[in-house]
């Protein structure tokens, strides 16, 4: 969807997800990458949408996303 894994890049696709999707977002949970601080942390925040950030090297807390990786590699 975007060239480079950035903040904004990130705030810009959650804004337009957030638009689009039919259905209330309750929280979002994201690994600790450098993507997900700054603009996209702020966006979050203005949009009340709680932010969960799961711990480093901790796969198993994402595991169905990591299977999924793992199966489309």
């Amino acid at each position: 969807m975007y060239a480079h894994a950035k903040s904004s890049s990130a705030k810009r696709f959650l804004l337009e997800f957030v638009k689009q999707a039919p259905f209330k977002i309750h929280s979002i949970q994201v690994g600790g990458g450098s993507e997900f601080r700054a603009e996209f942390d702020e966006a979050c925040a203005e949009l009340r949408i709680p932010l969960i950030v799961l711990p480093p090297k901790k796969s198993t807390y994402n595991g169905g996303v990591e299977r999924e990786n793992r199966i489309f590699r």
